[in-house]
Formats: structure tokens, sequence, C-alpha cells
């Protein structure tokens, strides 16, 4: 038989928890529904669809699923909001270009069915950057497959991917990633560190978006050399008005100090962000903190040396070195 078993919190559940070594401090923002709808009533959903119809899409009917997938996504659009689709290859092409979006209505989706119907992979090589660097010329008006590429762009704009295989059903990837899109989020998250510490690094520099559920992390790298403050407070707000949505307290410090498992994990977030950032990169400081702390980074590496002390012995006779290839 199944054993179930039923959890009744005490309390309300705190969307905000601390993490502490004696130099660092992580904080997890895990946001309930009530906190991503206080600034969304009157959102305008807006979707850009932009499909790769390279040649590299014409094996395994990869562009036959994304017809597929677009007919389901445009199918299942909300009323009143907006959207446009891109092709992008060698060159791009836009489906509205007198606006940079559309109102969804019966007219516009029959002229999307028709440029889905007939699309092709016939757009030669694989050129991402023209089309989002459209999109970011042409912002709309308001308030305001490569794996390693999908994955970095997914990353970069803190959004969500799903990698179908070919001959495979799209609806539910579609369903999953259009609930996700019309989920409330919180997009303007901004924290307050409150500590007599000195604070030597904050990671992220600016919160990406987070949606109900979702958990966003913050890390702070303390002063090392100061003693450690435990009246430290975390605050975090959103919107213009700096509505508050989270407080942590950090009132004792845990028996597990000398772990430096939270340490190594803000020395791992510092390294993805400093080494993402291509306009200021300073190799020395990425190399410093990679060594320091013990995590790599791209200019680093861990070396293994086997030292063999006594080598006359018997058992190391017959041992020989060899090289085994590696793919990276």
């Amino acid at each position: 038989r199944d054993i179930i078993i039923d959890v009744e919190l005490s309390d309300v559940r705190r969307n905000t928890i601390a993490a502490i070594d004696n130099g660092a401090v992580m904080i997890s923002f895990i946001p309930s529904e009530q906190d991503c709808r206080q600034d969304s009533n009157n959102v305008t959903n807006e979707f850009f669809f932009v499909i790769d119809c390279s040649g590299s899409m014409a094996g395994d009917d990869k562009i036959g699923l994304a017809r597929k997938a677009m007919l389901l996504f445009l199918k299942s659009l909300p009323v009143n909001c907006r959207f446009n689709i891109i092709r992008f290859g060698s060159k791009f092409s836009a489906l509205f270009t007198d606006q940079v979006t559309r109102e969804y209505n019966k007219a516009n989706m029959c002229e999307a069915e028709a440029m889905i119907k007939d699309m092709g992979a016939d757009l030669g090589g694989t050129e991402l950057l023209m089309p989002l660097h459209w999109l970011k010329e042409n912002k709309p008006p308001a308030n305001c497959p490569s794996r390693a590429l999908v994955k970095g762009l997914a990353r970069a704009t803190n959004g969500y991917f799903n990698f179908i295989a070919p001959h495979t059903n799209v609806d539910i990837y579609v369903a999953e990633q259009l609930a996700r899109a019309l989920q409330p989020s919180i997009a303007d998250v901004y924290v307050k560190w409150n500590t007599s510490q000195r604070i030597l690094y904050k990671v992220p520099e600016h919160a990406p978006p987070v949606f109900v559920g979702d958990r966003l992390l913050f890390y702070a790298l303390l002063d090392e050399t100061m003693p450690f403050d435990h009246t430290t407070t975390v605050e975090l707000f959103t919107g213009m008005q700096q509505q508050p949505i989270g407080l942590a307290r950090i009132d004792h410090v845990p028996s597990v100090l000398g772990s430096q498992f939270v340490m190594r994990l803000v020395a791992k977030a510092l390294l993805r962000e400093l080494s993402n950032d291509q306009k200021t990169i300073d190799k020395e400081l990425l190399i410093n903190i990679s060594i320091k702390y013990g995590i790599l980074c791209p200019y680093t590496a861990f070396i293994g040396v086997e030292r063999r002390l006594n080598t006359n012995n018997e058992s190391n006779i017959d041992m020989k070195l060899r090289e085994v290839p590696i793919m990276i």
C-alpha cells in the first residue's frame, strides 16, 4: 500500500529564506501568485515567435514540427493579446512589418496561418542575431537549433526551453510553454542588504523576472576580515513604489559554519555572471576567485597528479601509462 503523508503548515509559508557562511549570504525568494499579481492586473500579453527556417531544419521533418507547434500556439493565444512571427536564416522576415505586433483577431490570425502553412526551411544559414537586433530596436509601444544557443538564450532571458524530438506530439510542449507565458510574474525585484559588514560582491547585479513558484537566488560575498553581523537583514521590493515582498533575518549562525558550502555557491554564481559580461571581462579576477574558492572558470582547470613513492614495488612493475582521448 502507498503511504500518504499530509503536511499541514502551522504558519503561512515564508517566501524568503536565508542561508549563511561566515563570509557569504544566500537569499532564496519564491513568490506566491499573490506576490506576482500585485502589479500585473492591466498587463497586455505580447508574443514574438522567432522560427528557425534555415537549411538545417530540412531533415527529419523538423520544419513540419515547427509548423504544427506554431499552429497550436496560434489557436491557443488569449484574447486581447498582440503577436508577430519572425522567420530567420541567413536573412529574416517578419509577418507584420508596419507594426512590431498586431492585435490577435480573426483577420490577423488568418494571415498568420497562411504564412505558417507555406513556411519552409529555405532561408540558408542560421543567423539569429539580426532578428533579435530588430526586436531590440523596434520595441512595442507600451509603458513598458543549436542546443547551446537555445539554452544560452533561455538562461540570458530567464526563459524556458523544450527540445522536441522528431515524430513527437508537440501538443504537450506547446501547452506547457503557453501556460508559463501567461503566468503572472515579477519583473523588477530590488534587494536591500542591511548589514554592517562590507559587501565585496552582489549577485545578480540586476534581478531577472521570476514566475509563481520559481526560485530566485541572491548572493552576497562579504569581507571575511570583519566579524559577522548577526543583525543582518535582507529586504526585497518590487515596482516603482518599492512595494515590500520579502524579508529575511539572520539572527543566528548555523553549526555548519565551517563548511563554506554557501561561499562556494556564491563564488560559482559570481564567476558565471562575470564570465557572461563580455564587455568588461577581467581574466585575472576570474582566475583569482576560481583558485581561492576551488570553483572552475573558463581559464582554470583541475589537474590530478599520481605520485609513485616506491617505484621498486612489485605491484608497480607492470604499470604503464595509457593516454585516453577525451572528447570535450
